[in-house]
């Protein structure tokens, strides 16, 4: 994505592939493909089986990585979705056709999935888009500036601001008893 694709006063909310655990796998089973290909090259051709399993796992390892790394930008009264490897795909939707922006975080869902975001649309269809680069401080960014383009954003499933973080040493005394 160029900067020209948006205006200036464009706000991107994208996270560093590289700093997720299935990019990492991802990258890594790759590594090991090439490796084991490089130093064994006749095992292939001695066992396909082994071929179609290994394929099978890795498709489904990228695949499960690819529809987690979606990323979110405000362009003026549009909301963009986009994935970060499928760099062909865009979902737009205008503010005054969303009915409500749900945050859900990992915890909440009960899985190790990524945080998510659902967008409803005023005709009541809904697609949850997972963001697993994005960090905690860029969904608290991302949900203040929807939260700015007067849209209801459902943000109750979310703890962003109950885990992970440690307490300041200089907090005082809590005033629970």
């Amino acid at each position: 994505m160029t900067s020209k694709d948006f205006s200036p006063t464009t706000k991107i909310y994208k996270g560093n592939l590289l700093s997720t655990f299935r990019v990492l796998l991802s990258i890594g089973f790759l590594i090991f493909l090439a490796y084991w290909k490089l130093d064994n090259p006749k095992v292939i051709l001695k066992s396909p089986d082994a071929l179609v399993v290994i394929s099978f796992v890795g498709i489904f390892i990228i695949a499960m990585t690819v529809f987690q790394l979606y990323y979110f930008v405000i362009d003026g009264d549009q909301f963009v979705v986009k994935n970060q490897i499928l760099i062909w795909t865009k979902t737009t939707f205008e503010f005054r056709n969303i009915l409500e922006i749900e945050f859900v975080d990992k915890l909440t869902a009960g899985s190790s999935s990524a945080f998510s975001l659902r967008v409803v649309n005023k005709n009541a269809k809904s697609k949850v888009y997972r963001a697993a680069s994005l960090d905690k401080k860029t969904w608290r960014v991302l949900l203040d500036d929807l939260k700015k383009q007067k849209i209801i954003v459902n943000d109750s499933g979310t703890q962003f601001d109950n885990y992970g973080d440690s307490p300041s040493p200089d907090a005082g005394p809590s005033d629970e008893g």
